[in-house]
Order: C-alpha cells, then structure tokens, then sequence
C-alpha cells in the first residue's frame, strides 16, 4: 500500500491546487454560517470525486487493469497527452495576454459565491469540481493507479479515500485553519488566493506540463 500512496499521493496533491476552488471556499467562508456552508461546498465536490473513484475501480476491476500492462501504460499515455496539451495551451494563452489580469477578476468570484445557502453551496461545489479539467486530469490517473493495483482491495478503498482527501484539502484546510485561527487565517488564505489568482495560468503550465512529462515517460517505460 505504502507504494501505491506515493505512486498517487502527488497526483492528488496535484489535483489539489486549484486557484478557483481557493477563490471560491474563501468566499464560502465569509460572514455567518460559514461552517456549513463550506462543508456543503466541500461534500458536493466530494460526490464528483467518489463518483468517478465508483466508476474507475468498478470499471478497472471488470476489464482487469491490473492484468492488462499494456492497457495500463496506454491509459497513462492519453492522460499524459491531455496534460501537455492542456498546459500547452496555458503556455500559449499566458505568451499571447502576458501582463493582462485575469479574466474573471477575484472580486467577482467572492460576490458570487459569498453568504450563499448550503444548498447552493453544495451544488456549487459539485459543478466547480465537475468542470475543473485541470484538477480531474491529474485526480484520474490516481484513480487509474489505484484500479489497477493488485493490493488488496479494502488497502485500495483506503488509498482512494486519502487521495479524495487530498484533492479535498483546498476546502478542509482553510475552512479548520479559519475555526482554529480565525483572525490569522484570513489574512494569510485571502494572500495564499490572491497569488493563485494572478498566477493561475502559470499555475496549471507547471502542473500539467510537470505531470505530464511524469506520465509520458512512465508509460514509455513501461510498454
């Protein structure tokens, strides 16, 4: 198990550096009832996650992953491709608007999403997570690994539970940081997002060409 979580655990972490889902839980903890509206935001993008870890585990264990190494290795080829293609594309994106600032201003995230009722919350979380491409290319091929492991299956369910937690960390760590250390953790989480926002191009340049060139060559080695 303990090579499977370091096969998975940067992927997650990975997955987990998000700058609108940052942009976003900071507004969910602004003003009262932030606790649960934050939990609702985190438990709607917790129900795309497991979802897709149902349909990846499920789906691996019927078409056996785990026996099939050229099957395995051909899957971390198309995501290591999807990955550079997408920071590709950010490299070029970041070349043509060098200097411009973002294109959805932070502000306008924060009045969007501020003092919202936990149930827009938790369907706000299910739709960011659902059309965060960057985070889910780097989320699937974890899950991938963990289909196709052939450690037992309850060690798989822990591997896959850690890994949602994880990706999961750009919620929970701000939002206990923010009870913990109210006054602190404002300050430095309003900072921590205002560097994300401005950079986030750069932000996914460097992951998905990173993880990329990670998986490329992982799945050239192995075929």
């Amino acid at each position: 198990m303990g090579e499977l979580l370091a096969n998975t655990v940067p992927l997650a972490l990975g997955a987990a550096v998000s700058p609108i889902v940052l942009a976003i839980t900071i507004a969910m903890l602004t003003g009262t009832g932030r606790v649960p509206r934050a939990l609702a935001f985190a438990g709607g993008e917790a129900v795309i996650l497991t979802a897709l870890a149902a349909l990846l585990l499920l789906g691996g264990a019927k078409i056996s992953i785990s026996g099939s190494p050229g099957l395995f290795s051909t899957l971390d080829l198309v995501f290591a491709v999807v990955l550079l293609l997408v920071g590709g594309r950010a490299l070029h994106r970041e070349f043509a608007s060098r200097g411009a600032p973002p294109e959805t201003p932070r502000s306008e995230i924060h009045e969007q999403h501020a003092g919202v009722a936990p149930g827009r919350a938790f369907a706000i979380g299910m739709g960011s997570m659902a059309t965060n491409v960057t985070s889910l290319i780097l989320y699937l091929p974890a899950m991938k690994d963990i289909a196709g492991s052939t450690v037992p299956v309850d060690e798989r369910l822990i591997v896959a539970a850690v890994v949602i937690g994880v990706v999961l960390s750009t919620v929970w760590l701000p939002l206990v940081l923010s009870v913990l250390a109210p006054a602190t953790s404002e300050r430095l989480l309003d900072q921590a997002a205002d560097f994300f926002h401005r950079n986030q191009r750069r932000v996914t340049i460097v992951l998905c060409l990173g993880f990329g060139a990670y998986l490329l060559i992982r799945g050239l080695s192995a075929l």
